[in-house]
């Protein structure tokens, strides 16, 4: 991310399905996607190396999409936004990736990180707020 290959926080720890047999599954969800697969999982032990927001400007861009995503995804899903969710849930998220899952070991790229990942929640969370009221 930006340069620099994370070794801690949200980024880090994440393991998702990247390979399977052409035709085995297909892909659920608008956010937080997975590749719902028939049949038998492996791991490689090798990393896979995804070069994502190569710069800010395209992590801020990502992030307002996700975010408007997410959204859409929670109000289909009959989720509540509340005053509360848009005010706490974004500083714990900070919280757990800068600190509890270690961001703050990769430096500013890592702050960073968590910086925009809790601005992800407070732009999901006030964004389905807003649509909420429109209703």
């Amino acid at each position: 991310m930006l340069g620099k290959r994370l070794k801690h926080g949200e980024f880090w720890t994440n393991s998702f399905l990247r390979l399977a047999k052409k035709g085995t599954g297909k892909w659920k969800r608008a956010v937080h996607e997975y590749w719902d697969v028939k049949g038998k999982k492996g791991r490689i032990n090798s990393p896979l190396l995804h070069y994502s927001h190569p710069t800010l400007h395209e992590f801020i861009a990502e992030v307002d999409w996700y975010s408007s995503l997410h959204s859409e995804s929670n109000l289909k899903e009959k989720k509540k936004s509340d005053i509360f969710k848009i005010m706490l849930y974004p500083k714990l998220k900070f919280i757990n990736n800068w600190i509890i899952k270690g961001g703050f070991l990769d430096g500013i790229e890592g702050f960073v990180a968590a910086l925009m990942m809790s601005l992800h929640s407070f732009l999901a969370w006030s964004k389905q707020w807003i649509k909420q009221q429109e209703k």
